[in-house]
């Protein structure tokens, strides 16, 4: 894992001193020097412990942190994914948020009159970086349409020191037509906090809308 990495560097980094000072210790020989000896281990022992279990755990869920450590890796936060098929437009919103070793995909579908049409959440992904192929499920299918499962693969755009872009495919199980995705993380943090509002969601989709399809989005009458 990544504490693991940075505390085996610390390590290698200081080891050198903490071998030599248990090693003049042994030499002295007799139940004190064992003694202290076996402090000093107890002491690498907890160290580690804390350090694995608490601290750098502690300092991984700060996103400064996450994305200074996983670099081209981190690809959590808010995403916006065009579907373009045959009669089939619209955007989703995928939010990607971490979960212990691995990570938590959910969103929801809108077409261009802003109708919420379905919803996703990932069961399970496989990341072989820059692909990513991942089963997902929409809640809001009682599975006679044949919407309920679905299957993707994307992958993340190489060129950035984090992804911001990705393409790939989604199908849904029971149907062999695939529809085209293209993803573009939301950078910017108020327009993440607009998608909490119904008029805020509209301005954010009528600028994207266009950007993906080159098309606006239907006016409310």
């Amino acid at each position: 894992t990544v504490s693991a990495a940075l505390i085996l560097t610390g390590l290698a980094v200081f080891g050198s001193t903490i071998i030599e000072a248990a090693s003049g210790v042994a030499a002295g020989g007799g139940t004190a020097a064992i003694a202290t000896l076996a402090t000093i281990v107890t002491v690498m022992v907890v160290f580690w412990l804390a350090m694995t279990e608490a601290i750098f755990p502690t300092l991984f869920k700060f996103n400064a942190v996450r994305r200074m450590v996983l670099g081209k890796y981190y690809f959590e936060g808010t995403w916006l994914q065009s579907e373009k098929g045959d009669a089939h437009e619209r955007l989703s919103v995928i939010d990607i948020q971490p979960k212990g070793k691995s990570f938590i995909f959910s969103g929801y579908s809108l077409n261009e009159d802003l109708e919420i049409e379905s919803n996703t959440l990932i069961e399970f992904s496989n990341l072989d970086w820059p692909f990513m192929t991942y089963k997902y499920r929409n809640s809001l299918s009682d599975g006679g349409d044949g919407k309920r499962e679905g299957v993707g693969e994307i992958q993340f755009e190489m060129n950035k020191a984090s992804a911001r872009r990705y393409n790939g495919y989604v199908q849904y199980v029971k149907n062999e037509a695939r529809v085209r995705i293209e993803g573009a993380k939301l950078t910017s943090n108020s327009e993440v906090k607009q998608l909490r509002t119904l008029q805020g969601r509209r301005t954010v989709f009528s600028k994207y809308w266009d950007l993906f399809f080159n098309s606006s989005i239907r006016k409310a009458e």
